[in-house]
């Protein structure tokens, strides 16, 4: 539900309708105790009940100023908890709940120094924010305020608020994007300050799913360091990964009697491990034994290559995508403008070897330039796919793009056959990639980028790169949907290459293809079943849709490609998707491993399982090279074509 508002709504927003609800709500307690005193307190004195009125009511010049500072400290400290709030998964457990007496300490410290109104104590209590609406009220009805005082209190009173209520939007703003353990108070601090965490982007396989994730690691030798091995934490790891499982995991059987043999077969292996990777394979086998996607260890070398990316600059790009063909790594795309269009990279040829140097490390740590040769690449990739969820032509593509990825400043001395079958040679320097950092729980930080332009042929084509950074990617779609092709010819979503992200955001942007409410899916998580509804948002898109995919298309892009299929509001184009659906959260381990687990078993609107056989298309495409030398882009022209078609 959070996930769904969020993606209508900007955080902030959010925030901001929160702060008013409650504040409201103090109000109208406030009405109502001063409403019964207005009938209480005559009828008492009517009854011969002599009932004083308190000193600070007597002074009838004081009211309005009393009320305007018990509302700036109600709004003072509704701020505060607003961003408290924000990181609290559960309120039974979390220590944070301790902070609700929070506001009791100024009244505490003003209560010692009531007999002294005009001290050095209570003077400075009445210019702090959060003890200025109890110290200030002391002041004014037993002391002597100035008017300079009290000015100075309610500037800073409101300069106290202001400022909480722009830090609670971002600590929200993060903080709906973390599933798990709660936040640090340095993850908390991290997001006031404002600085981005982690690197700019990630290697496609470290973003997409945990076996894939596991095998770039290798695949890209990145050498970090590890922490000393210390068998007590790597054996709590191992019982955390086992009993998240036991704890969410929505079939019953799976994770009985069954469950609790697989622990007392490995754990004793964990305990004789003697090192980190041997934990890592034994905790891996045993999380295999779910046969799911979305389920796996991302190794803590990862976070540690992805930290030294981003003191690199973050995370570059070439340009190129790159997908595995008829037994060959192909060039499927060229982005206009970047590195490779650049060097003269053309769709169709046949990349062979990859030469990387670094140059601005290369001196100072004595790097040797490093080599990846396409058929080596392939034959490992098999080898690591042949007993995996993740289907070979998936990881092939994923591991290919991840080789002309790298480190902003790197070189790259690309190989490739042209379609002549002559030898071409490219030098090429990453670039800094466009689009917005975001975080998703304990995932590396991921770009998300959002591209939009109108085709020659008048139609709108808009791609991204993944379903995160809620409040701009639908804010962007919005405007793509109802403004700029609300009269073209058609609309294509590109979500070729799309990693996927929050499942529900996906039924915002569908709210604008539909005409009444309506089921997009079902998750079946333990205990709970959840319809995922999809509302209709006006001004409904009538023109023509395409949605083109391909291997690379994962999780939630299938779930939006397949619900607007069965639908009927769609036609999809390119090749079958991942199979990679389940939902997922992604938690940090005490050994400092990543572990990511599903949480909810899935089926489409027609009672399709996606996970394991993906999205098939409307009009299945297989690419080759002799397609892209002559339609060089041979997808979205099948699109084109019959978005003009419908348009007659």
């Amino acid at each position: 539900m959070t996930e769904q508002i969020v993606s209508a709504i900007r955080p902030q927003m959010w925030i901001d309708g929160k702060l008013i609800g409650i504040t409201g709500a103090a109000i109208g307690s406030l009405a109502f105790l001063f409403g019964t005193a207005l009938i209480c307190l005559p009828a008492a004195w009517l009854l011969g009940y002599g009932i004083p009125l308190p000193g600070s009511l007597q002074r009838w010049d004081y009211i309005p100023l009393l009320i305007v500072f018990y509302f700036g400290g109600v709004l003072f400290w509704n701020c505060f908890y607003a961003g408290v709030a924000s990181v609290i998964n559960d309120p039974n457990t979390s220590s944070r709940t301790s902070l609700l007496f929070l506001p009791m300490l100024p009244m505490f410290a003003a209560g010692l120094v009531v007999s002294q109104p005009d001290g050095p104590m209570m003077r400075i209590l009445s210019l702090i924010p959060g003890a200025s609406s109890t110290a200030m009220p002391m002041r004014l009805v037993l002391g002597e305020a100035s008017s300079a005082e009290v000015l100075a209190s309610f500037a800073l009173m409101l300069a106290g608020i202001a400022g909480l209520r722009l830090l609670a939007g971002r600590i929200f703003t993060a903080g709906i994007m973390l599933y798990g353990k709660e936040p640090s108070w340095l993850d908390i601090a991290t997001w006031t300050l404002g600085r981005q965490e982690g690197t700019a982007n990630m290697a496609p396989i470290a973003r997409l799913c945990v076996s894939v994730i596991c095998l770039t690691s290798a695949l890209l030798n990145t050498g970090a360091a590890q922490d000393p091995f210390d068998p007590s934490i790597q054996l709590r790891s191992f019982d955390e990964v086992w009993q998240t499982i036991k704890n969410v995991h929505w079939d019953r059987e799976l994770v009985g009697e069954k469950w609790d043999a697989i622990r007392d077969e490995l754990r004793p292996k964990v305990e004789k491990a003697e090192n980190a990777i041997a934990v890592r394979e034994i905790t891996q086998t045993m999380i295999s034994k779910l046969g799911h996607s979305h389920c796996g260890i991302i190794p803590s070398e990862t976070y540690q290559a992805m930290e030294e990316q981003s003191q690199n600059g973050g995370e570059g790009i070439s340009g190129l995508t790159i997908r595995f063909i008829d037994e060959q790594l192909v060039v499927t795309q060229v982005r206009p403008g970047s590195p490779a269009a650049s060097a003269g990279v053309e769709v169709g040829w046949a990349l062979k070897s990859v030469l990387r140097s670094n140059l601005k490390n290369a001196a100072a740590e004595n790097k040797e330039p490093t080599t990846s040769y396409a058929e080596q690449l392939i034959q490992r990739v098999r080898a690591a796919t042949e007993h995996q969820v993740t289907r070979f032509e998936t990881a092939m593509g994923l591991a290919a793009t991840s080789i002309v990825t790298g480190s902003i400043g790197d070189q790259l001395q690309l190989t490739f056959l042209d379609h002549d079958e002559m030898q071409q040679s490219k030098d090429i320097w990453l670039v800094k990639g466009h689009g917005t950092p975001t975080k998703l729980g304990h995932l590396p930080v991921t770009t998300v980028e959002f591209r939009s332009l109108r085709l020659t042929s008048d139609i709108g084509h808009v791609a991204f790169n993944a379903f995160l950074d809620p409040s701009r990617l639908i804010k962007e779609f919005q405007q793509a949907v109802t403004q700029e092709y609300a009269n073209s010819n058609g609309l294509v979503i590109d979500l070729r290459g799309n990693m996927g992200g929050m499942i529900l955001l996906t039924m915002g942007m569908c709210g604008w293809l539909v005409d009444e409410p309506t089921k997009l899916g079902l998750m079946t998580m333990k205990d709970t079943p959840l319809e995922l509804v999809i509302n209709p948002r006006k001004p409904r898109y009538s023109r023509p849709v395409a949605v083109l995919i391909d291997e690379c298309s994962i999780s939630a892009a299938e779930i939006f490609a397949g619900g607007l299929q069965d639908l009927g509001v769609a036609r999809v184009f390119g090749h079958r998707s991942a199979g990679l659906v389940l939902p997922s959260n992604v938690v940090s381990l005490p050994n400092k491993d990543g572990f990511q687990y599903v949480t909810a078993d899935y089926e489409s609107r027609s009672g399709r399982v996606l996970e394991g056989r993906g999205v098939e298309p409307d009009e299945s495409i297989s690419l080759t090279r002799v397609l892209l030398r002559a339609e060089h882009d041979p997808v979205l022209a099948a699109a084109t074509r019959w978005i003009l078609s419908q348009s007659k």
